[in-house]
């Protein structure tokens, strides 16, 4: 008999039993049965409405959810008890940085902050959120401060690096990718971070080590076959290019982007009808389609369909009716268009 199966054994033999609710809502809760988790906690909440860890629970799990309304209620209910509770305003926090509401949820990371200025996930979190807004300055400040609570924590290593890979200092960016590399070998995101940074470099015999590596770990990494690939684009190794983003496609049939990319590649050596199929593929799966309208425009242009072109065109600014290049190809070709017509 497991330990779910034990626990609601006890419960069922004593109804009152408020401590084995507790653990049986917690091993719900950590199996990801968040709705089982959430029946017991909010029963509990209920019966003990002072209790500030059932508030608390009930409201992470709202939020893994993403109930962020009932949520909110949760953890407000608990400032209403203790105004300087720390993991309320912390994951209020968490919440409005959700809803994108940036100014919200600083005003609650700064009031977590006043209370315990020495939490590295508080200060990563701040990070995160700065670095969402483009404010890559304070988004690293606040990293490295995480970084020196915690320094033998991966994420906060990565997080530098990426804000290093950003900015264009690739080889700034590898060291703290290594140094995140030795707090986590097994995680297959930091040896494709790398690999990926070794592309950047034109270090491709390394690159191709570290996507190895990264796919030894996950087979199915989808992204780890798709960075592959556009390396090997770079190289101009088309054959094994095509190979690896039709994987990558039988590995993830509903991303879009694999198809996008095959379309290109496509498109580069000159097969044009698969590269627009590849592209209506890519356009039917997702909901921005003004990419792969494009594409399929500008391989209307080559194929000399015009009716095709204009159509396509029109199609990609539908979606996308501020974006520069699309709106300068578009003007181009008419232009060309219109002298021919004249010339005709």
């Amino acid at each position: 008999m497991n330990n779910i199966e034990q626990l609601k054994e006890k419960i069922q033999n004593n109804p009152d039993d408020t401590d084995s609710k507790k653990l049986l809502a917690q091993a719900y809760a950590k199996k990801g049965d968040y709705n089982n988790a959430l029946k017991l906690f909010e029963e509990l909440s209920q019966k003990f409405p002072q209790e500030i860890l059932f508030l608390i629970n009930t409201g992470s799990l709202w939020f893994y959810k993403q109930e962020y309304e009932k949520s909110i209620t949760q953890y407000r209910k608990v400032l209403e008890i203790d105004e300087n509770n720390y993991s309320a305003l912390y994951n209020l926090g968490n919440v409005y940085a959700e809803l994108n509401n940036f100014d919200i949820a600083l005003s609650y990371y700064d009031r977590a902050l006043r209370i315990n200025d020495k939490s590295p996930e508080l200060y990563q979190a701040i990070g995160v959120l700065y670095q969402d807004k483009n404010n890559l300055f304070l988004a690293k400040e606040n990293y490295e401060r995480a970084l020196e609570l915690n320094p033998k924590n991966s994420e906060h290593y990565m997080s530098i690096a990426n804000i290093y890979q950003k900015i264009g200092q690739e080889k700034r960016a590898l060291e703290y990718y290594k140094n995140a590399l030795r707090y986590a070998p097994e995680d297959e995101k930091i040896w494709l971070c790398i690999a990926n940074t070794k592309t950047c470099l034109k270090e491709y015999a390394e690159a191709h080590e570290y996507f190895d590596k990264a796919i030894e770990l996950k087979p199915d990494y989808y992204s780890a076959f798709i960075c592959k690939a556009i390396a090997c684009c770079d190289e101009k190794n088309y054959g094994t290019a095509t190979s690896l983003f039709k994987h990558a496609i039988e590995l993830n049939p509903y991303n879009h982007n694999g198809y996008l990319l095959l379309g290109n590649l496509m498109l580069s050596e000159k097969v044009y009808d698969e590269a627009i199929k590849l592209y209506k593929k890519s356009a039917e799966l997702t909901e921005n389609k003004s990419k792969s309208y494009f594409f399929i425009a500008n391989t209307s242009v080559l194929l000399k369909d015009s009716d095709q072109a204009i159509e396509y065109y029109r199609k990609a600014l539908k979606y996308a009716p501020e974006d520069k290049e699309i709106m300068l190809a578009y003007v181009e070709f008419l232009n060309e268009y219109v002298g021919e017509k004249i010339s005709a």
